[in-house]
């Protein structure tokens, strides 16, 4: 898991449920943007999947921030989530 220092400036939030077509190739698209990376963290929440969604995660887990919600909560519930864990100055969607 990443954690944030005090020079981190923004934070990507990503809520996914049942995403595992896609989840993957979302995080290695954020993953490789030229944004320094020591500026940015990325906090994704699984609302619950029950598809491949969580394993697919656990392989990022060393560059991005997880959040699991034990029960699909819904998307504002999720980002509300991911927004309360992050102390960056901006949060993007």
């Amino acid at each position: 898991m990443t954690t944030m220092s005090s020079s981190t400036l923004v934070s990507v939030i990503v809520a996914a449920h049942d995403e595992e077509r896609y989840i993957g190739r979302c995080l290695r698209s954020l993953l490789a943007q030229r944004f320094p990376r020591d500026q940015f963290e990325v906090v994704v929440v699984d609302d619950g999947s029950t598809d491949r969604t969580p394993a697919i995660l656990e392989t990022f887990a060393s560059e991005v921030r997880i959040i699991r919600n034990d029960s699909n909560l819904g998307l504002p519930a999720s980002l509300n989530k991911a927004i309360t864990a992050t102390h960056s100055k901006f949060v993007v969607r």
